[in-house]
């Protein structure tokens, strides 16, 4: 499916439930690939998202959004964003799995909104941070076993309240002076990461109530 260079949004899913994208290669626009709003368990599996402003947005209220197995190269801005945009809410109870992200201008991964697993993702050339919780009000989010590398920014970054980070590795994260994992918001839980090579602090604590246990 190809936007042909077109400022608008190539594949947009709207108000839909159970739609389920699998094996398409989105790409050219200068603006979305892919936008899903105001839907749910909405699947996008084994695509290649590639030569667009965003990747994929999952907004405006969505539940139960899989992305997985699937190849996001040459974004422009963030790969994967959750956040509510100018619609009313984030998307929430989310499941982002098995992605390769490369050569993205932001963020890979992006998130607002509870309830999300982030999992066994490959995160390699990013301009920003490979994964970050902006949210204040999030609970409850996982990101565990991903390998992010090669990070302008700061590897990992999480805000809002009972957050788990396991058993990531994190390698020449933070080139910029930035940290390897940043902790914001109270209680989460940081345990058996590896980081190897963070411009700044391995792990950066400006939150209460944590636990840190064998990174």
């Amino acid at each position: 499916v190809d936007g042909a260079g077109a400022a608008s949004t190539v594949v947009t899913i709207r108000n839909a439930q159970d739609v389920i994208l699998d094996g398409l290669v989105v790409q050219n626009s200068i603006d979305r690939l892919i936008d899903i709003l105001a839907s749910d368990g909405v699947t996008v599996r084994r695509c290649t998202l590639t030569g667009g402003l965003d990747g994929l947005r999952a907004h405006d209220g969505s539940t139960q959004v899989l992305v997985e197995k699937n190849a996001f190269t040459n974004i422009a801005n963030d790969a994967v964003d959750f956040t509510a945009d100018e619609t009313p809410s984030p998307a929430i109870n989310s499941h982002v799995s098995k992605n390769r992200f490369e050569d993205v201008g932001d963020d890979a991964i992006e998130l607002e909104g509870s309830g999300h697993l982030v999992e066994k993702n490959r995160i390699n050339s990013i301009a920003q941070s490979g994964i970050v919780s902006e949210d204040d009000e999030s609970h409850d989010i996982t990101i565990t076993k991903n390998r992010i590398e090669n990070t302008t920014d700061t590897g990992i970054v999480v805000v809002g309240t009972g957050h788990t980070v396991e058993k990531n590795t994190l390698k020449d994260v933070g080139t910029h002076d930035e940290e390897g994992i940043s902790l914001h918001g109270a209680g989460h839980r940081v345990e058996k990461n590896k980081i190897d090579a963070a411009g700044d602090d391995g792990i950066d604590v400006e939150a209460s109530e944590c636990e840190i246990v064998s990174n």
